[in-house]
């Protein structure tokens, strides 16, 4: 590489399921202060069956695109972009959930040059959205646990963070946490968006509590719900810089949930850390080929904490820079109920330390292993059977699975491998007992896009539908591609409803975009439509042939609002109605809320 040329930088962002997010991150990444010539953005697919590919290469038809075909797992999916590497200076990944400053890149950059030791350069990632402080003061007797919270009615509680509450697990399963407050005064950071917003915050217990926004305290709408409404000030948070190890070798984000204007005062020179985080990270080529890629075994979860472990160990140094900045939507799609998330979670703990750490520390592990397991048969066998309740074996069998896995893949462990961890493709990547990732979907949230469910059923049926004649159905599609991909303040997710509703497959979105069929099926089946969050919009033929008109159902049903298409079809501007009545029915909803 010549002296007086940038490094050039591969960016990857890895897809399952969530075009709107991706898009939006993809976005952010063609605004990237860099030479152009001197940075490539690679696309990785886990085998997404909601379409969401074939949107994304409509959208992105220069971006380069690595299609699995099948879910991989964070760690195999971006190892697919991350092998061939024939003059490329360093590898930046990013969570397509996440938004990254015009100037992030640079200050990463920079952090590399500095010193040839220094591995891995790790942004700042922020936390989105901005965050209310609901103040909560108990009397001296009292308790107060918090059974949910809703912001304009949509339900926002696994996504508070909490100063002064104790977290008291359940014993049966022990990521269900309740948040409680014993006496004293307690803050809640509750996630919102712009503008002025209704706040409802449901407790229990016992004594008399008071909650309050500033200077303004809820009233009681109904027993246990504080009612307040929020003003337009925000405080962000801060999602992590870099991470670090406690004393159990468990991985956790650095200054989590501390105010972001921690980093504002902290400089602009890089921070030494333990490791770092895969959301947004730049790693330096040389220091990949010497220690090796992400362990595919480990799925997903802990595999950056396994790396960058690897790397320190190697004599690598790892940085985090406050002035790289990244807005992360923290938990968009995942979280402690996805599936197969406690068995990852704590497998791959287990696994990263008895593959890095030291012997004193692999042995405080397995006594920690050992002391989880002992727990969970006295709360869930022994102290069930002593309250005459029937034993529960949900958290036991989850334990069984666990150390069934982690045997098997110690075992794997210790068979000769060819060079560095990761560096061969596999499809091997989901451990003997571990549970099968199911398809999933982002869950829609009251800060974000519109979120919509599109009903193309009669667009791609393979017989025509009553009432739908050549004429409706083409003006039908040309309307849904519009409504799909023409407007950034939606998140429509197109919907089939045969033998009951389910997310259309990428065949059926590829029919109404007027796209290329999918050249790699993925491996999974439809994702089936229940209880969706979304607004409806069923398509439907007017009288006139060749028009249509649109239902709008609120979320939840009710009754529907019929709008008239009345533009020639292809007219940018025919998707207009049909947006200015998913306004009305959202403020609708609002109010009658």
């Amino acid at each position: 590489m010549a002296e007086d040329l940038d490094p050039y930088v591969r960016v990857v962002v890895l897809n399952w399921n969530s075009a709107w997010y991706t898009r939006r991150c993809l976005d952010a990444l063609a605004a990237t202060e860099y030479p152009a010539d001197r940075v490539e953005v690679v696309l990785v697919d886990n085998g997404s069956v909601d379409g969401s590919l074939e949107r994304l290469r409509d959208w992105f038809p220069d971006v380069r695109v690595v299609a699995n075909g099948a879910n991989l797992g964070f760690a195999e999916g971006c190892n697919r972009a991350m092998r061939d590497r024939d003059g490329v200076d360093a590898v930046a990944l990013i969570n397509n959930d996440a938004v990254p400053s015009p100037g992030w890149l640079r200050p990463l950059v920079d952090a590399l040059g500095a010193a040839a030791d220094i591995g891995a350069a790790s942004s700042a990632l922020v936390l989105e959205p901005g965050f209310v402080p609901v103040d909560v003061e108990v009397d001296a007797d009292g308790t107060a646990d918090v059974v949910a919270v809703r912001v304009d009615g949509a339900d926002v509680t696994g996504a508070l963070r909490f100063d002064g509450f104790e977290g008291v697990s359940d014993a049966a399963w022990p990521l269900d946490i309740t948040y409680r407050l014993n006496a004293g005064a307690g803050r809640i950071w509750i996630p919102a968006g712009s503008g002025d917003l209704d706040v409802e915050v449901e407790l229990t217990g016992t004594g008399a509590v008071e909650v309050r926004i500033g200077d303004r305290v809820g009233s009681s709408a109904r027993p246990g719900t504080a009612t307040l409404r929020s003003g337009l000030e925000r405080t962000r948070l801060i999602n992590g810089l870099g991470t670090a190890r406690n004393e159990r070798c468990e991985g956790y984000d650095r200054l989590y949930g501390r105010p972001v204007d921690l980093l504002d005062g902290m400089g602009a020179d890089p921070v030494p850390v333990d490791g770092f985080c895969g959301g947004a990270v730049l790693l330096r080529s040389r220091m990949l080929d010497s220690v090796g890629l992400f362990d595919p075994r480990l799925f997903a979860y802990y595999e950056d904490t396994d790396l960058s472990w690897r790397a320190t160990r190697a004599g690598w140094r790892i940085v985090a820079v406050p002035a790289s900045r990244v807005e992360h939507a923290f938990g968009a799609s995942g979280g402690s109920r996805a599936r197969g998330f406690f068995h990852l979670d704590r497998r791959n703990w287990w696994l990263t330390a008895e593959r890095n750490g030291t012997p004193a520390q692999r042995t405080v592990v397995r006594r920690e292993v050992r002391r989880e397991i002992r727990t969970a048969l006295r709360a869930n066998i022994a102290g069930r059977l002593k309250r005459r309740h029937l034993p529960s074996l949900q958290l036991l069998s989850a334990w069984a699975r666990i150390v069934a896995d982690h045997t098997v893949e110690v075992r794997r462990r210790n068979h000769p491998v060819v060079g560095p961890t990761g560096m061969r493709p596999t499809d091997r990547v989901v451990g003997r007992f571990q549970p099968r990732p199911a398809p999933s979907l982002p869950r829609p949230r009251p800060w974000g896009p519109l979120a919509v469910a599109l009903d193309v059923t009669p667009l791609v049926a393979e017989w025509p539908t009553a009432g739908w004649d050549e004429g409706t159905v083409t003006a039908g599609r040309i309307l849904a591609r519009s409504l799909l991909q023409d407007h950034a303040e939606l998140d429509p997710l197109p919907v089939v409803a045969d033998d009951g509703a389910r997310v259309a497959t990428p065949a059926e979105v590829a029919i109404v975009l007027g796209v290329a069929a999918p050249l790699i099926p993925p491996r999974d089946g439809p994702i089936s439509v229940t209880d969706h969050d979304r607004i409806g919009l069923r398509l439907v033929p007017d009288a006139t042939a060749g028009r249509l008109a649109v239902e709008v159902t609120p979320v939840g049903g009710g009754p529907s609002r019929r709008v008239l298409v009345d533009r020639p079809a292809g007219d940018p501007g025919e998707a207009e109605p049909v947006i200015a009545a998913l306004r009305e029915a959202v403020s609708t909803e609002a109010h009658r809320r």
